[in-house]
């Protein structure tokens, strides 16, 4: 499994993307709830089937929209919509949960994550409830999150312009330092396309306002750059960089409970990173990942 978490830097949206790909067996032992109950195989199940009817009531009242149109504009991607439609829902064994809010998100028309889970089926809600925290109090509910699909996230440069553009407090100067020369082109560039703003103080901001939703496999792919270029060991001990590396061999109780701790710690880092006593002109980064060194099986998962 591996857990990463979005903070005031890495995603500004407050999503809290735990274990997002994961099989239909080891639901039960591998994705928590937020007061530590666990997502069973059928609320998953019972998630599909929702979402399947829901499609293909859209459908009916579309019937000129092809599943590819529907991909488009929803930014799901089409094996995901085929799986929904096509597959029965009590074989499915992987579910993307970022792919589940989308199409939620489409299905409902909404703007924002919020509204999303609130106009949600009830297996659809408390299955987003538990994945992605929202906070009803917080302001960020109302604004839109975008996935900036006409940009290429995979381009480095352009991801980490983002980045700092959604952190609203970053400016042009701490952008350019943060990219080498032959990437300043890209900021005007953005700017063109209307995606960032220069505003008159110098801070670099999203031109909507909107948070940056960074998709799984993006983040992922970035991580071992962002380590490369900005994480400076000789920092260790100044109050300002950290770094460790934890390893054992456990057994499942032990995994479950140190999953725990991964979570609880991801929930207060985030939760001081984003209040409003610590905005700041700082952008950080911090990174969390949990896995074992080889493939658990469902025998060692409900080892007692």
């Amino acid at each position: 499994m591996l857990s990463f978490v979005n903070g005031s830097y890495l995603g500004v949206d407050k999503f809290k993307n735990y274990s997002i790909n994961y099989s239909a067996q080891e639901a039960d032992y591998l994705l928590s709830k937020k007061k530590g109950a666990f997502v069973s195989v059928v609320a998953v199940v019972s998630v599909v089937k929702a979402l399947k009817v829901q499609l293909e009531e859209f459908r009916k009242s579309k019937p000129g929209l092809s599943v590819r149109a529907i991909a488009k504009s929803s930014n799901v991607n089409r094996y995901f919509l085929h799986k929904i439609l096509d597959e029965p829902a009590e074989k499915v064994t992987n579910l993307d949960f970022t792919q589940v809010l989308l199409l939620s998100k489409f299905l409902t028309n909404s703007t924002n994550i919020r509204d999303t889970i609130d106009q949600s089926t009830e297996e659809i809600r408390d299955l987003l409830l538990s994945t992605f925290n929202v906070d009803y109090s917080a302001s960020f509910a109302q604004k839109k999150c975008c996935t900036f699909t006409d940009v290429n996230l995979e381009d480095f440069d352009i991801f980490i312009i983002l980045l700092l553009a959604s952190c609203n407090h970053v400016s042009l100067d701490v952008v350019k330092k943060a990219l080498n020369e032959k990437a300043w082109e890209k900021i005007a560039y953005l700017e063109s396309l209307g995606k960032i703003s220069v505003l008159e103080n110098g801070r670099v901001v999203t031109a909507d306002g909107s948070f940056l939703h960074i998709p799984s496999d993006i983040r992922i792919r970035h991580l071992p750059e962002i380590l490369r270029r900005y994480f400076s060991p000789s920092n260790f001990g100044k109050q300002r960089c950290f770094h460790g590396l934890f390893y054992q061999s456990i057994n499942a109780d032990a995994l479950k409970k140190v999953h725990k701790l991964h979570l609880e710690f991801a929930t207060k880092l985030n939760d001081l990173m984003d209040s409003e006593e610590s905005k700041g002109s700082i952008p950080i980064f911090s990174g969390i990942c949990l896995d074992s060194f080889v493939s658990i099986d469902q025998m060692e998962l409900n080892e007692e």
